[in-house]
């Protein structure tokens, strides 16, 4: 199962249809639905960026992060990607600017929900994603649905 989803509603159904020509790939997908729920915002702690986490429940895998762009917010959409294959899940957290980018370092705070998973261990690959630079993997661990 393939879904996306845009943190923001600012040109986010072109943002978002370019993301996902980005992030297609040929994967073949198992199992129930997936279920992405996806949001994101300004990361204004003072501080070093958080790492990580991921917290499971009852049908459903909680991740939360931080992922800093090249470029300030004003220009910035963070989106959210999913996909599984039987047991495997995989979370691409993406930035694409919208427009010029304005030179400086901004931090988004990201909170995705997969659901719809039946109990049982996953493994779960979180990707950071910038468009122009590579992918690195910001998570890759499995993870026990209850």
């Amino acid at each position: 199962m393939h879904l996306w989803a845009c943190a923001s509603s600012v040109g986010a159904r072109i943002l978002a249809a370019a993301l996902v020509f980005l992030f297609s790939s040929c994967s073949d997908s198992t199992g129930p639905d997936l279920l992405l729920s996806f949001t994101a915002e300004r990361f204004l702690s003072p501080g070093p960026s958080p790492p990580v986490t991921v917290e499971a429940g009852d049908g459903r895998i909680t991740v939360q992060g931080t992922l800093s762009t090249p470029c300030l917010a004003s220009v910035s959409e963070i989106v959210g990607e999913a996909d599984r294959s039987g047991s495997e899940l995989e979370l691409r957290v993406g930035w694409v600017p919208a427009g010029d980018c304005v030179q400086g370092v901004d931090v988004f705070f990201y909170e995705a929900v997969l659901g719809s998973l039946s109990a049982g261990v996953y493994r779960l690959r979180v990707l950071h994603v910038l468009t122009g630079h590579a992918a690195y993997v910001a998570l890759d661990e499995d993870v026990l649905v209850g």
